[in-house]
């Protein structure tokens, strides 16, 4: 009922209305009735015969091993080996770098920074999608209170690995339609991580924002730098920073401590708690926390 409350009140025009709603109702619903499959799916084709294999032939087992890579091989299901390097929770990604094809999440963040100067509730649903090995979109409807903000879609993709596979790179573009402004605005972004152990590991997010085309637009530079600690298998903590500065116009910055939880195998909890400043003005309390849903 919340939820219908909400979409009543947003100020969707023609289209956008259908679309906006169709895809926010896509999210809560997927986000709490989406079946998870069962463990006892039937096996592909080449499973089966490695598993007669196994039970039949005298193979070593570490023969029987290279078989299977052998076969995964002339398939192309081997993927390429990325560094497992958590997301920031406040200026997040399109999937982690090097999703394979078919990953798909839906998330919200909700979170209290003054993005505009005035003290707000701000909440944007998600949905993020892997088209290719390494490439992912992503379709966001960002909210203040109740009103839509801007429509945001954003293109994701890896350039590789390096370093043994400990340092992973890529990039991101942004488009956004601002509403109010009735206007587009657009980031690009570099996108780097590196895990120095099983501990630490740090990921930066750099790049420059237009945001106007239009005789109003200023170009920005924008970066995040966020660094990690595992904890635990299911818990990590971090503090991220978010910064946003042109020359003779407004200046960002953003600093939030947050833990990361794993609720099981598709569930994560992200939340934070910091400090923000949108200049002109004071630093102020900010709070924000991310439900992630992944398939």
């Amino acid at each position: 009922m919340t939820s219908f409350v909400l979409l009543s009140g947003c100020r969707f025009r023609g289209l956008g209305r259908i679309v906006c709603s169709g895809l926010l109702g896509a999210c809560l619903l997927g986000l709490f009735c989406w079946p998870v499959s069962a463990e006892g799916v039937a096996l592909e084709p080449v499973e089966l015969v490695l598993q007669q294999s196994e039970a039949t032939s005298p193979l070593a087992a570490e023969d029987v091993t290279l078989m299977e890579t052998r076969k995964e091989e002339q398939h192309g299901r081997v993927a390429p080996q990325y560094p497992q390097i958590p997301e920031p929770m406040y200026f997040d990604l399109v999937r982690p770098l090097g999703a394979r094809k078919g990953e798909a999440e839906i998330n919200t963040l909700f979170n209290n920074f003054p993005h505009s100067g005035r003290r707000a509730a701000h909440w944007a649903p998600e949905v993020e999608y892997a088209f290719l090995d390494g490439y992912s979109i992503e379709f966001e409807l960002p909210f203040e209170n109740q009103y839509l903000q801007e429509y945001k879609t954003a293109l994701q993709g890896t350039f590789g690995t390096a370093f043994d596979n400990r340092m992973v790179h890529g990039w991101q573009v942004i488009g956004n339609y601002l509403l109010e402004e009735d206007a587009a605005s657009m980031d690009a972004l570099y996108l780097l991580g590196y895990r120095f152990n099983e501990r630490w590991s740090v990921f930066t997010m750099n790049g420059l924002r237009q945001t106007q085309f239009n005789r109003r637009g200023k170009l920005m530079g924008i970066a995040n730098a966020t660094v990690f600690r595992d904890i635990t298998p299911n818990v990590v903590v971090g503090v991220e920073t978010n910064t946003e500065i042109a020359r003779g116009a407004r200046l960002l910055f953003l600093v939030i401590p947050q833990v990361h939880i794993q609720m099981g195998e598709r569930y994560n909890l992200q939340i934070g708690m910091g400090l923000g400043k949108y200049s002109p003005g004071d630093f102020r309390p900010s709070v924000a926390f991310r439900l992630i849903r992944e398939f």
